[in-house]
């Protein structure tokens, strides 16, 4: 714990009559952490989204298609760009 001790912090913390996790945060401190754990939140929504469609075999089917120009045969796979 880098040299603070678990029963330095609860003298601490009962000395300030407090309990865990009741301690002030300061706002700028708290805006960053936010901004962190929301950012988190964000991206395992993301991650989440992407193991659905890779469930999916025709989502796998296009994105292989497109990104591949994977063919079936007998098929021509033309690229035009937008």
């Amino acid at each position: 714990y880098d040299g603070v001790s678990v029963s330095g912090l609860r003298r601490f913390a009962s000395e300030t009559g407090k309990k865990a996790g009741e301690f002030y945060t300061p706002h700028g401190p708290a805006q960053i952490l936010c901004r962190i754990a929301m950012t988190g939140q964000e991206e395992k929504k993301g991650l989440e989204t992407d193991i659905k469609r890779l469930e999916d075999s025709d989502y796998i089917a296009k994105y292989v298609r497109e990104k591949y120009f994977y063919s079936k045969d007998g098929e021509l796979i033309l690229r035009m760009d937008k």
